[in-house]
């Protein structure tokens, strides 16, 4: 059993190389000093990252850029081709390291300071009030209608007061109809600003799309791997086919003269005439603004040999057949193939097949030595037979026998 149980591991190995690899799993680690607002950046992060995630608790006195060797025995244990560490210090405050392994060892890492941190419980707070806000707004709007109409009365009923002094007629009074007044404002009320939209909440496995703005993510070195390093943290499962409803998130990542900026929107589609839906955008957090501070790139030949894939096994061509030429040539030689295949499968010997349409094969064996088979059983003691000692001979058998010998 203990042969079998090491031949299946080394079978079905998880860790084992193949040509179609596992999803990429993410360890999200906390250094000694790390602050609140790095340790919940790191929750809103992995989140987006779910179910491809692992987190340790605690907190580990690590130093990638001076001694890497620690987030190599992690990644190993975990065995996690991706890692984001998260620190807080005097010299670097509030800093995220993205680190990309390659058979375990560190291959890129790349530092950024964050700043301006806005998470999605801050995002949804501020939203909440936005409602109240716009739910209470109509209220105030009737209310000031109200003072309105009640100046303009007391307006009319003064001017009215004033006309009797004078001596004129109530029927010469000027009067004002307030009903195609009334009617107009009803017309040209605004009928108030439309409340936001309840956001759907983080579903799990979704795949991100992502938008890359500047030029500097083509021109510089380091936004070029930050670019493909949150690809790559964020690219999930491989899959042939997307459903284009099920795209519900978008990561914008903007270069600006001071780092960068990213943000997460959530896509929602709405009714239009048209076939086609409304796109609309509505933030939904995590949003920081990133400075790039230090960095260590794998060298030219190194990131070659991990982007290397192995080629699927391939069936190997079909032998040309010599002196074949044009169409009717090769029709001919298909035939012969075929031709061959059969005489092939009929060649077979001591095989046919029933009346039921079954195969029957005749099989020959070598006759077997019956007293080879016995002697290789380990018969009991009991069954055992010893072998017989040959006795001296007595009396004129011994006689006859040295007479024999002289």
């Amino acid at each position: 059993m203990l042969v079998q149980a090491r031949k299946w591991t080394k079978k079905h190995d998880p860790r084992a190389p193949k040509l179609e690899e596992n999803v990429k799993c993410a360890l999200f680690l906390r250094g000694k000093m790390c602050n609140a607002t790095v340790s919940a950046l790191q929750a809103e992060l992995s989140m987006l990252k779910k179910p491809y995630v692992f987190k340790t608790p605690g907190h580990f006195a690590i130093h990638p850029f001076d001694d890497d060797s620690k987030l190599d025995e992690m990644s190993r244990r975990k065995d996690a081709s991706l890692i984001c560490f998260g620190t807080s210090s005097k010299r670097h405050p509030e800093s995220l390291v993205f680190a990309r392994m390659y058979d375990h060892h560190v291959l890129d890492m790349i530092e950024l300071v964050v700043k301006n941190v806005r998470l999605m419980s801050e995002i949804r707070r501020s939203m909440k009030q936005e409602e109240q806000e716009e739910q209470e707004e109509p209220e105030e709007q009737e209310k000031e209608q109200k003072k309105e109409q009640e100046k303009q009365e007391k307006k009319q009923e003064k001017k009215q007061k004033k006309q009797e002094k004078e001596g004129k007629r109530p029927d010469d009074a000027v009067q004002y109809d307030t009903s195609d007044s009334e009617g107009d404002e009803e017309e040209s009320e605004p009928e108030g600003p439309v409340p936001n939209e309840r956001v759907p909440p983080h579903r799990v496995g979704l795949k991100p799309c992502f938008a890359f703005a500047g030029a500097e993510f083509e021109q510089q070195e380091e936004y070029a791997k930050l670019k493909n390093m949150l690809i790559d943290f964020y690219r999930g499962e491989v899959v042939d086919q997307l459903n284009l409803a099920n795209l519900e998130e978008l990561i914008s990542v903007v270069a600006t003269p001071e780092g960068g900026r990213f943000t997460t929107y959530r896509i929602l589609l709405k009714q239009s005439s048209n076939n086609i839906p409304v796109v609309v955008l509505r933030e939904v957090g995590p949003r920081f603004d990133f400075e790039i501070h230090r960095h260590q790139f794998a060298s030219a030949t190194l990131a070659a040999e991990a982007s290397r894939t192995a080629s699927a096994p391939t069936k190997a061509p079909k032998r040309p057949l010599v002196g074949v030429e044009g169409p009717t040539a090769l029709r001919e030689a298909e035939q012969q193939r075929e031709t061959l295949a059969k005489r092939r499968r009929t060649a077979k010997k001591n095989v046919s097949r029933n009346a039921f349409g079954e195969t029957v094969g005749r099989v020959y064996t070598a006759p077997q030595d019956l007293d080879k088979l016995r002697r290789q059983i380990k018969l009991p003691k009991a069954l055992r037979v010893g072998k017989k000692k040959p006795t001296e001979p007595q009396g004129a058998d011994a006689e006859k026998a040295d007479a024999g010998k002289q």
